[in-house]
């Protein structure tokens, strides 16, 4: 089942996640607008962007299930 990450308190925290592979961009944001990007040591959104991503899957609920 689909988890909601805005509803869901996280697990655990992480303090770093490493540097992206080759081609890949991500980005902290604020989760509360997806667009204000976190400074260094701030918690937020994690955004990626690649061209490997699931584009066709963002808000399309039906795809998602009938694929996985």
């Amino acid at each position: 089942n689909p988890v909601d990450a805005l509803a869901t308190e996280p697990a655990h925290e992480f303090l770093d996640l490493g540097r992206p592979i080759n081609g890949c961009e991500m980005r902290i944001v604020d989760p509360t607008n997806s667009a204000t990007l976190r400074r260094d040591g701030e918690s937020g959104e994690l955004q990626v962007r690649r061209p490997m991503v699931f584009v066709r899957y963002y808000n399309n609920a039906e795809a998602t299930p009938s694929s996985f």
